[in-house]
């Protein structure tokens, strides 16, 4: 389930490409030139960026599993946890609550 989440990040910046190629007019075939004629302070700070960014990416999908050990995602999309055999314990979640009046 993991790597459907990692998919759908990559799908989702291939869809930012896409469209900014579209909204802009970007050449994206042109980008490792552009990246080539940047000056090396740049390109270390370009590279730094576009490496942190892909942690983040594999953090958020792979946080939950590994507080659990578990091949499933510890929450939903609504915020709960989910239960199966292989996590018997779910992680902690984010949503707030429901309030007890």
């Amino acid at each position: 389930m993991w790597l459907f989440f990692l998919g759908a990040w990559f799908v989702l910046l291939a869809a930012i490409a896409f469209l900014v190629q579209q909204a802009f007019g970007y050449d994206i075939s042109h980008l490792s030139a552009w990246f080539a004629g940047l000056p090396m302070p740049q390109r270390i700070a370009t590279g730094t960026i576009l490496t942190a960014a892909l942690a983040l990416i594999g953090a958020s999908a792979g946080a939950c599993r590994a507080r659990t050990g578990a091949s499933t995602p510890c929450a939903t999309a609504s915020g709960r946890p989910v239960r199966t055999s292989s996590s018997p314990m779910p992680c902690k979640t984010t949503s707030t609550p429901p309030s007890s009046t």
